[in-house]
């Protein structure tokens, strides 16, 4: 069975920006159907039937993945030492997202780093993919 890659990104997006983890996402590895999923809204909640036969697995968030921080630092790694410095400054206080994000519209860098950001997530999500066996289809811009 092959998968819907940009729905399995839609459903790891939801999930990776939700607060506190309140939303869950499983994959149905027979099917590829996606089950979404929130203890706080009932409207939004999809549950697999209670007699489902095929094996689910549950969609990684971005934390589950390692792109926190990390991605962040990765980034910094491949500008001028100077900016790199002063990334790794603003990421020891509160509040280092929107200072960080700030600098980068200063600096007129924001744009890569979006892209940076998405190229990663896109890898770093297919790569859990091979690794759970879950085989893409070939998907049309």
């Amino acid at each position: 069975m092959k998968h819907s890659f940009a729905k399995i990104l839609d459903a790891y997006e939801m999930i990776s920006f939700s607060p506190d983890g309140d939303i869950q996402a499983q994959v149905c590895l027979g099917t590829g159907e996606i089950y979404i999923y929130s203890d706080l809204d009932s409207e939004l909640s999809e549950y697999p039937p209670e007699d489902h036969p095929h094996e689910l697995v549950d969609l990684p968030n971005k934390y589950d993945l390692d792109l926190g921080n990390n991605l962040v630092y990765e980034f910094a790694a491949g500008q001028e030492s100077e900016l790199e410095n002063e990334i790794r400054t603003i990421f020891r206080s509160r509040g280092a997202y929107r200072r960080f994000k700030d600098l980068l519209e200063r600096q007129g860098l924001l744009q890569e780093w979006y892209d940076f950001e998405n190229s990663q997530i896109e890898k770093s999500l297919r790569d859990w993919c091979e690794w759970k066996g879950i085989e893409l289809a070939e998907e049309a811009d």
